[in-house]
């Protein structure tokens, strides 16, 4: 249980999972080679508030943010959610690259497409729409998202 998990410092462990990492890392799953990614990712629920922290401070690097975005990936649907809230809401306010909101929604690892599998969850539509709307997001990126809301980016996943 999560009671029995031995909480590290959230901050600490990104930079250390960062600092061990090629710099120009390009396959998302290398990180799984690190035991305290893995840690962090298999206990994702104790640290989602942490990791809403971490994405919410200012001047993070884009490889840390994607760090914290990956060990994100085995949420529940609702933290998931959460946490993508916080996201969009820094990106909003300018503080964060186009990039991080992509990784958010097509995070390329694992074959995890929460929010594109669960297109039609009310929450999940909600969040999207917020990011559709966003007047700075790129004509392709607004595209992704019509095609998540359609239903027919997880039909061609399937």
């Amino acid at each position: 249980a999560d009671t029995d998990h031995l909480k590290i410092d959230f901050d600490d462990t990104i930079l250390s999972i960062n600092s061990k990492l090629d710099s120009n890392w390009t396959f998302n799953e290398e990180v799984l080679t690190d035991s305290e990614f893995v840690n962090i990712y298999k206990q994702g629920k104790a640290y989602k508030e942490e990791a809403i922290r971490f994405v919410t401070q200012k001047g993070q690097s884009v490889q840390k943010l994607k760090i914290c975005i990956l060990a994100m990936q085995d949420l529940e649907l609702n933290d998931y959610v959460d946490f993508c809230e916080a996201v969009v809401e820094v990106f909003n306010k300018g503080d964060l690259p186009e990039y991080c909101l992509k990784t958010i929604v097509f995070p390329n690892f694992l074959k995890k497409h929460i929010i594109i599998e669960n297109y039609d969850n009310q929450r999940v539509i909600e969040l999207l729409n917020r990011i559709r709307d966003n007047k700075s997001i790129s004509a392709d990126f607004k595209d992704n998202i019509v095609n998540i809301l359609s239903g027919k980016a997880w039909n061609n996943l399937k």
